[in-house]
């Protein structure tokens, strides 16, 4: 694996490739440009996604979210994928605090993405405090 080569052109076929619906090139080209410059944060966020929507592959999705993250912590898209990463494991607290991050990198994400805003307001509400979590704490309560 290189530092600092060219993945950019992997990307582009990889991006073509998801338009043409083949999921299994654009991984194949996005590996490809990993080994050229393994510290592209697009490429292992592109990676991320696509990895992402595979269940088989949701676990390599997540460690490629982190990684991405990581390379590009002034990146909004990066931890929005990071806080719907860490929704999905149950992290609630870890999501809100990604999400809400996001939404100070891209102040208009706060009004305009609607998937972010739901998952927000759905880690807020299964919080303790949150309705959802009393409802559960009452439930538990009367078994």
């Amino acid at each position: 694996n290189q530092v600092g080569g060219d993945g950019g052109p992997a990307l582009r076929r990889a991006r073509a490739q998801l338009a043409q619906r083949d999921t299994t090139g654009a991984l194949i080209s996005l590996r490809r440009g990993l080994r050229e410059d393994i510290l592209d944060p697009e490429l292992h966020g592109q990676f991320s996604d696509v990895l992402l929507s595979k269940v088989e592959l949701v676990v390599d999705g997540q460690v490629e979210a982190f990684a991405t993250r990581v390379l590009a912590p002034e990146s909004p898209l990066a931890w929005r994928r990071w806080g719907i990463v860490l929704a999905s494991e149950n992290r609630h607290a870890e999501s809100l605090a990604a999400l809400d991050h996001y939404f100070a990198l891209e102040p208009q994400a706060a009004e305009r993405d609607a998937d972010a805003i739901r998952i927000r307001a759905h880690e807020l509400r299964i919080l303790p405090g949150g309705d959802i979590a009393q409802r559960l704490m009452k439930e538990e309560l009367t078994r």
